[in-house]
């Protein structure tokens, strides 16, 4: 499966012209979309109570409240347009808790999603987990950017887009903190002072800040000869505000398995603390021309066991792989990977969201193309057509937050 390889951040706001993205849950009607099927399918009542427990919390209460949710998946998320358009509608509703999880893709020479940017200096590699041929110690991204130049630096500045407010009062950096062969990290700022400075078992340092930064960078240094690189796992950018944190977390080309070649994905994902885990992967396994549908819900399986095990409390939704073509020809996979989503949600009690269903299903793909929805692999959307999936879901899930509260007022 080929992608695009150059930084895409240089092109959004040519995208943004071009493809007509769209900033209103007002968007034009389009007859091939099943909108009466968007709805969340929880086979057992009561799968997302525990999220939407808590964001009746933050509603209700909202001092001091934090309500995280982690969106897993492919090139879909990396990008960021389907989940960015479902953090902004989310912390429209529900206050801002920060940009969340991030990483500094420009370093590992891939796509940057465009609400920030992120520059380095000196010589960066990156290293993804879904080269079965590299190999290295990824945490939760599946991505990292590896440095032998204690000199090398890495900054990150969000709030590119317009009407963004990142506030940066708190970063977790996270990398093998206590690999005696990783150079030490240290934060340069804006201005302000460094409240305090915490070291964590699950692989990160966390930086507080006496007021809110516009950027931060990321300096390196080398004290013993055992120090010979840092490798970067991530960054999660933070305020000290009540609200929602919308995580997004996505890997170009990512399968199931990807993710189990990441050792420190489980900690990262403890240390996230997630009340939603969101799953949307299925595309890539479905793309293989060897896909079967036993293999992918095995291991589909195996990963939602390995999130229970790390974050026992959070509620878990699966998003099904949408319509789409491999090569030039339509493919069946999809349809059939939906399925088994489904009896997997019905034996692991997990909520459901068919995309597939949602966009029209088999076929569905050719008029989404039509209408300048998808892009021309007719396997990824364009920014409309992404704006208009994020629109989809936000829906769906106010809506089953809304019948919780309807519910919870009728007791």
């Amino acid at each position: 499966m080929n992608y695009l390889r150059f930084d895409l951040q240089r092109f959004i706001p040519l995208l943004l012209f071009l493809l007509g993205a769209t900033g209103s849950l007002k968007a034009q009607y389009y007859n091939f979309i099943n909108y009466n099927k968007n709805k969340i399918y929880e086979p057992v009542q009561g799968t997302l109570k525990p999220f939407f427990e808590k964001i009746n919390q933050l509603e209700t209460q909202s001092e001091n409240q934090k309500v995280n949710i982690v969106h897993i998946g492919d090139s879909h998320i990396q990008a960021d347009f389907f989940s960015g358009r479902v953090r902004s509608l989310l912390q429209g509703r529900f206050a801002n808790g920060g940009r969340g999880f991030t990483f500094p893709y420009s370093a590992a020479h891939t796509n940057n999603p465009n609400d920030y940017i992120t520059k380095y200096t000196g010589n960066w590699e990156g290293k993804r987990s879904v080269s079965r041929k590299t190999f290295s110690r990824w945490g939760i991204s599946g991505v990292n950017a590896v440095t032998h130049d204690a000199n090398a630096t890495i900054t990150i500045r969000p709030n590119t887009e317009a009407g963004k407010n990142f506030r940066i009062k708190k970063i977790k950096i996270f990398y093998p903190v206590f690999d005696p062969r990783s150079f030490h990290v240290h934060i340069q700022t804006d201005y302000g002072n460094i409240l305090s400075k915490h070291t964590d078992r699950s692989g990160f340092i966390e930086y507080t800040f006496d007021r809110p930064q516009s950027s931060v960078t990321l300096r390196l240094s080398k004290v013993t000869h055992y120090q010979k690189q840092f490798i970067m796992q991530g960054i999660s950018v933070e305020n000290d505000a009540s609200g929602l944190l919308y995580h997004a977390i996505g890997a170009n080309g990512a399968e199931v398995p990807t993710f189990f070649r990441c050792e420190d994905f489980d900690k990262h994902l403890t240390a996230l603390n997630p009340d939603l885990v969101i799953i949307s992967l299925g595309t890539n396994d479905a793309h293989s021309y060897r896909f079967h549908p036993t293999e992918y819900k095995r291991n589909f399986r195996a990963l939602i066991q390995d999130i229970r095990q790390a974050t026992p409390n959070a509620s878990i939704l699966v998003t099904t792989p949408g319509d789409a073509y491999r090569g030039s020809r339509l493919n069946n996979n999809p349809s059939r990977a939906r399925d088994a989503l489904y009896k997997l949600a019905q034996e692991m009690h997990l909520a459901v969201w068919d995309f597939y269903d949602i966009m029209g299903g088999m076929r569905s793909i050719e008029k989404w193309h039509g209408n300048k929805l998808a892009q021309r692999d007719r396997l990824h959307l364009t920014v409309k057509g992404y704006n208009i999936q994020g629109n989809l879901f936000y829906k769906a899930l106010t809506k089953a937050y809304e019948n919780y509260l309807r519910k919870l007022r009728e007791q």
